[in-house]
């Protein structure tokens, strides 16, 4: 992610959510990445009432409760369907004998079960 990124994801997203227009006091965590430092990046949401706090590098598994208890779980379904796929999907070829590439439609009906 970079900061143009960063900036319009505030724009469009942060700025907007359903719950932040009746309650415009709020809390955005991010960790030290450099887009989520920069200044004009933070000023961005706290324009629109929210306090922004950087967490340090090395306490996000801390300050982050699903990156402790979600994340490793799907983490663990998406790699045992990948394997599966891999292993057993069917696959199409090239003339060249190489993979051909995956369509969205069958990537998504791979994975959003996981």
């Amino acid at each position: 992610m970079n900061i143009d990124i960063m900036k319009l994801w505030v724009d469009r997203y942060f700025r907007t959510r359903a719950e932040g227009f009746l309650n415009p006091s709020s809390l955005l965590k991010m960790d030290s990445m450099t887009s989520h430092k920069d200044r004009t990046a933070r000023a961005r949401p706290n324009s629109s009432g929210a306090n922004v706090a950087i967490i340090p590098g090395g306490l996000a598994r801390q300050l982050h409760p699903l990156d402790i208890a979600i994340n490793p779980s799907m983490t663990f379904s998406v790699r045992m369907e990948w394997d599966n796929w891999m292993g057993h999907g069917s696959k199409s070829f090239t003339p060249m004998g190489r993979t051909k590439k995956t369509s969205v439609n069958e990537v998504c009906s791979r994975f959003l079960p996981a």
